[in-house]
């Protein structure tokens, strides 16, 4: 069975790839962690990549709920 491709993922792929030939683009990045919350899985899951290869560490939920619960976890 083929494995299957998520097309957002597969145009980031080339997106990265492009800017990684030009040596003159410099893309910021950081050490913060970044909290994303985002109901379409695909999108968070590429948030979260592209995030992440940019060394921010990052926490992800699906729904505001699940954000806050990840807050207030992360308070105890």
């Amino acid at each position: 069975m083929d494995p299957v491709v998520d097309p957002l993922e597969e145009r980031y792929e080339r997106v990265t790839e492009d800017a990684a030939a030009q040596d003159h683009v410099a893309l910021p990045g950081g050490s913060e962690t970044i909290l994303v919350v985002e109901d379409d899985d695909s999108v968070r899951r590429l948030v979260q990549r592209l995030l992440a290869s940019r060394g921010y560490a990052v926490r992800s939920a699906e729904s505001g709920a699940a954000a806050l619960r990840l807050v207030e976890a992360s308070d105890a």
